[in-house]
């Protein structure tokens, strides 16, 4: 952290990124962490390559391969590579395993 934002350093303490992240999350799923620019989120890589637009109100660090967004207040879910698994649709982010399924229930029922 630098004066106030968030950058990476590597393993011997040289930078990788720049610190210009307002928020960083310090969890790496496969190389990629979420962070948060001029108020929006977004993923990127160790190196600073973004994985997906910085177009999330709200995002997760991923779990299990998924991880949950807010875009224009519906929840949804994108995969490691930025790509929706379920593009946002949902009123609330599914907390358990039970909640999702439950989601995707609801969306493939007639």
């Amino acid at each position: 952290k630098k004066d106030g934002l968030y950058g990476i350093l590597d393993g011997l303490g040289r930078e990788l990124v720049t610190p210009q992240f307002e928020e960083m999350d310090y969890n790496f799923h496969h190389d990629i962490i979420v962070v948060k620019k001029e108020g929006h989120y977004e993923f990127i890589d160790k190196f600073g390559n973004a994985v997906s637009e910085p177009v999330f109100e709200q995002a997760d660090c991923f779990n299990d391969e998924v991880a949950s967004v807010k875009k224009e207040g519906k929840y949804g879910y994108i995969d490691p590579c930025g790509n929706y698994l379920i593009k946002p649709s949902f009123e609330y982010r599914a907390r358990t395993l039970r909640d999702f399924l439950t989601q995707v229930e609801a969306l493939i029922k007639p």
